[in-house]
């Protein structure tokens, strides 16, 4: 663990030296991930499931097992985003989850891009491509990963009143399923989702 966190340290900060060098004026953090984004994501909106949690010992191994499996568990199912070739690990929901916002590696990175002198610009993926790219758990299928919306909002509203009061002066949250073809009530959604977050002073 600790030479793969290592070599993750020494890929970014050669990866924002030549961005600075390159003469960007923001720079993109939280965008080393040891697995997938999604993955990340997952962890930083405490909606790891359970088994995972109970597989490992620690934050790291927990990760990993939902990552890669163990010998007594699959891995987290994986499907292509969007339609690409990449594939991201499926969030698995269930309706009585409440999200809570765990965001040790995020603050760990923007430190580390702080202490470089980079004026750091932390990339999110969004609460509702987070959402709609997820699935509900086992015997919960019927139900739309969207209806969960309001109770992860506020997660989202937490960071980044976090990140505001870290001295960020801008989030990027990607929001990939919002340019995808969505019905009316999605598109409700979505306007509802950032007009609650751009409300945010």
């Amino acid at each position: 663990a600790a030479e793969l966190q290592k070599v993750r340290s020494d890929l970014r900060a050669d990866s924002w030296g030549r961005l600075q060098d390159a003469g960007l004026d923001s720079i993109p953090t939280n965008v080393f991930s040891f697995y997938d984004q999604m993955l990340d994501t997952t962890v930083l909106v405490g909606a790891l499931p359970q088994r995972y949690i109970d597989a490992g010992e620690n934050p790291f191994d927990q990760y990993f097992a939902a990552a890669r499996g163990t010998a007594e568990l699959p891995p987290q199912e994986m499907t292509k985003w969007f339609d690409t070739n990449y594939h991201y690990l499926v969030p698995e929901l269930t309706a009585d989850i409440e999200f809570s916002l765990d965001p040790i590696e995020l603050l760990a990175d923007l430190d580390a891009a702080q202490k470089a002198n980079i004026k750091a610009r932390p990339v999110v993926i969004g609460p509702f491509t987070y959402l709609k790219l997820s699935k509900m758990a086992e015997g919960e299928e019927t139900a739309n990963p969207l209806d969960l919306i309001d109770k992860l909002v506020p997660v989202y509203e937490g960071l980044l009143e976090l990140l505001a009061h870290e001295g960020v002066e801008w989030v990027q949250l990607d929001e990939p399923s919002a340019v995808t073809t969505l019905s009316e009530a999605e598109q409700k959604i979505l306007n509802e989702v950032y007009t609650k977050l751009s409300a945010l002073q």
